[in-house]
């Protein structure tokens, strides 16, 4: 494990060529925004390490960490998990929560599996009902990154209930490590995910023609399932819901 700022990372042979190059801009960065909370954990903000950059499938990439937090045992816990829209405080798709990042990707994945569109109410049923099979939302997370999808944020930090607040700051390591992965990893499908996303990866990514980039809307608004944006990882999502069904 490596440190910058006291901040952790994966220092192995794979990444530590990253870290190496970017060091003093990265220290910069985390510089400037340990003046202040921040989210989410230290331990979780640079929680891509733990994926190989030679085998990346696919990625998957939001703008910035969700700014909210919630009370567990008397003590506030950041929302955010270091993973592009995963929700820490959200353990099974039956919860009620009220991200529609997350309801739709859901919805999204749904269309995948079975070619047709439901509300977030016929899904949790078709669920309870065991009609179709997704796993919960930690264990869908840790499935697709298993097999090859690494989820990532533009902003790998953002200010306590502030969206947006270190976009820029970020924006340069952002880039430099979307070219390292690009190069490593040169058969990975970029899954751009709204305006802010598309513009910050798209000026990097559109001088190569190998590169794939699946644009869709960003998956808080409506009609973000019509995109099928995971149709080019579909087979990867039947992978991930056979593996965990299968486990005892």
């Amino acid at each position: 494990m490596g440190y910058i700022c006291g901040v952790p990372y994966t220092n192995d042979s794979l990444w530590e060529p990253f870290f190496s190059k970017e060091k003093g801009l990265i220290e910069s960065v985390l510089y400037e925004v340990g003046k202040e909370d921040f989210y989410p954990d230290p331990k979780d903000v640079f929680r891509f390490t733990r994926v190989n950059p030679n085998h990346v499938k696919a990625m998957i990439v939001g703008m910035d960490p969700y700014a909210s937090s919630f009370i567990q045992d008397d003590i506030r816990v950041p929302v955010a998990t270091g993973r592009s829209f995963e929700l820490k405080n959200v353990a099974t798709w039956q919860q009620k929560f009220k991200q529609s990042s997350l309801q739709n990707i859901l919805k999204a994945a749904y269309t995948e599996l079975t070619s047709g569109n439901a509300s977030m109410e016929i899904i949790r049923e078709e669920l309870r009902e065991g009609m179709i099979y997704i796993p919960e939302p930690p264990e869908f997370f840790d499935g697709l990154e298993s097999k090859g999808v690494m989820f990532l944020n533009t902003a790998l930090t953002v200010r306590p209930d502030e969206p947006g607040s270190h976009i820029k700051l970020w924006r340069p390591v952002f880039h430099s490590l979307v070219r390292y992965i690009a190069e490593r990893s040169p058969e990975c499908i970029w899954l751009l995910f709204g305006r802010d996303a598309r513009e910050a990866a798209e000026g990097v990514l559109s001088g190569n023609p190998r590169i794939k980039m699946v644009k869709a809307r960003h998956p808080r608004l409506q009609g973000f399932a019509e995109d099928r944006p995971f149709r080019d990882i579909a087979g990867i999502l039947r992978e991930v819901c056979n593996d965990t069904q299968k486990q005892p």
